[in-house]
């Protein structure tokens, strides 16, 4: 009898053993690398917009984190099959399938980057027509530019930012597209601001998010959305968007 009630008070241990690690265990936050200003890897500390926000939230929930830089299509990869959550990414119909959003914690602007001088009317995607232009490995641009680019209306060279940027310096593309802040990032940093101008029109002003798999913790993501709504009203979203205009 001993011996039996011995074996169930180990068996008890081990069980909250179990618990107390599933419950303590450290959320995996997922960075795409190499996207200054918003997560890079600067003298070996990571830095930008996205991790700044994003940590000053998770520390305000009380939550345990490790991060990780990876390409965004690893990354996106990654955050799909339960292995963390990403950060900094649009929504698009497919991605909702297999994720679950925040609420945007960043909105940012999309524009066309051109050579100086070598500017062209845009209003609508039909004025791409024909257009051979520069995007990121495997990003979404948004749906209308990403059906323009799946019908052919216009063909794309994809590369790193810092190669499709050259290449459009070198004539060999149209147009890049990306980021504002980021593409302006790149370009001061390979000091070719002098040679590349931005058209007047955005192609989008989009939301960003952070994404877990769907179903896999709900409630992470209602506390995310209010320490969120926590950091804009009391000053330190601003503070932290300061350290990198």
């Amino acid at each position: 009898m001993c011996n039996s009630i011995r074996i169930c008070f180990m068996k008890l241990i081990i069980l909250c053993s179990v618990i107390n690690t599933a419950y303590s265990q450290d959320e995996n936050l997922l960075f795409y690398e190499d996207f200054p200003p918003f997560c890079y890897i600067e003298n070996d500390q990571p830095k930008g917009v996205f991790f700044d926000i994003v940590t000053t939230v998770f520390e305000g929930m009380g939550a345990s984190y490790k991060f990780q830089f990876y390409p965004f299509k690893r990354a996106l990869f990654m955050a799909t099959q339960g292995e963390g959550i990403i950060v900094g990414i649009y929504k698009t119909d497919e991605r909702l399938q297999k994720l679950d959003y925040s609420k945007p914690f960043y909105k940012e602007k999309t524009v066309f980057f051109v050579a100086k001088g070598q500017g062209f009317r845009y209003s609508t995607i039909n004025d791409l027509k024909g257009k051979h232009i520069g995007v990121k490995l495997g990003w979404s641009y948004g749906r209308e530019f990403d059906q323009a680019r799946e019908s052919k209306l216009f063909t794309t060279t994809v590369g790193s930012q810092k190669q499709i940027f050259r290449l459009l310096l070198a004539g060999k593309l149209d147009t890049v597209v990306d980021n504002e802040l980021s593409g302006m990032s790149v370009i001061n940093d390979l000091r070719l601001k002098q040679n590349i101008e931005v058209l007047p029109k955005p192609l989008l002003e989009g939301n960003i998010y952070i994404a877990i798999r769907k179903g896999a913790n709900t409630g992470l993501i209602k506390k995310f959305n209010n320490h969120v709504k926590r950091i804009e009203k009391n000053g330190t979203f601003e503070k932290i968007l300061a350290n990198y205009h």
